[in-house]
């Protein structure tokens, strides 16, 4: 008896084990899935409707919101302001200047270095410790509590307003993870491009930054970088609502694909 109930024991012991084992097994693979995808088809086109879907989704709704809530697209007007708080580490600092240079081939927009603060007009980079107060990040960083109210919920954010003219006018970004990780290279390039207007996660292809997956690419997907151009169109103004970019995105869209698949990402340029 006491031997049969040694072996039940054991037995117990392997399938507790396996239980726990196996589902780890499998959240690690098809997180290294998606890592590995998200770097080998960043040049892997989505078809024309999802695109042309998820500009809509990316631009004209918010994370905060349903899809039946459409914004007017958010647009900046060029040259941009940018100010690099002291608190942002060098690493950091890189990175987001690489971005905003990929960003202004793709906008044309002129982004411009600036050495003092000012709330209301330019972006602003900051960075802060994970859980840090919001009443921490007022004081350090010189922002009112309006603008700040939701940062400490977040590892990373973005966020912006537009100026009497309808155009952006103002934005920050704040960045919370440690350098040189995976994620914190995802989300520079993620929320430097969220605060040029692409603000909601929710592209319908993938890979993408416009996305809530755990694995997000460190660098814009082609399909990514046609929504940030098909956005600072000419054709398109800012504060155009969902139903006059109807008119215009499909064959925009269309015409961004078929000079990529003849040219390559040069097509997409600002010139």
């Amino acid at each position: 008896m006491a031997k049969r109930v040694g072996i039940f024991a054991r037995r117990a012991q392997w399938v507790a084990a396996l239980a726990i084992l196996v589902p780890f097994v499998g959240f690690a693979g098809h997180y290294t899935y998606q890592v590995i995808r998200s770097d080998t088809d960043l040049d892997v086109l989505a078809t024309e409707a999802q695109l042309v879907e998820s500009f809509y989704r990316v631009v004209h709704t918010s994370d905060d919101n349903s899809l039946a809530s459409r914004f007017g697209a958010g647009k900046w007007r060029s040259p941009v302001r940018i100010f690099y708080h002291r608190s942002l580490p060098k690493w950091h600092a890189a990175l987001s200047r690489r971005q905003f240079a990929v960003l202004s081939r793709l906008t044309g927009l002129e982004f411009q270095e600036a050495d003092t603060f000012d709330e209301n007009r330019g972006i602003s980079v900051f960075f802060t410790p994970p859980l840090t107060s919001n009443q921490r990040m007022v004081r350090e960083f010189g922002l009112s509590p309006a603008n700040i109210d939701r940062v400490g919920q977040a590892t990373c954010f973005a966020s912006y307003r537009d100026g009497p003219d309808k155009h952006i006018q103002w934005g920050y970004v704040v960045f919370t993870r440690p350098p040189e990780e995976r994620r914190t290279e995802a989300c520079i390039v993620e929320e430097t491009v969220q605060v040029l207007g692409l603000q909601a996660d929710r592209a319908t292809y993938s890979p993408s930054v416009f996305t809530n997956a755990r694995a997000r690419p460190v660098a814009l997907s082609i399909n990514d970088k046609i929504l940030a151009r098909a956005l600072y169109d000419p054709a398109i103004t800012a504060d155009m609502s969902n139903e006059q970019t109807e008119k215009l995105i499909p064959e925009l869209i269309h015409r961004l694909v078929v000079g990529v698949k003849a040219r390559g990402e040069e097509a997409l340029y600002q010139r």
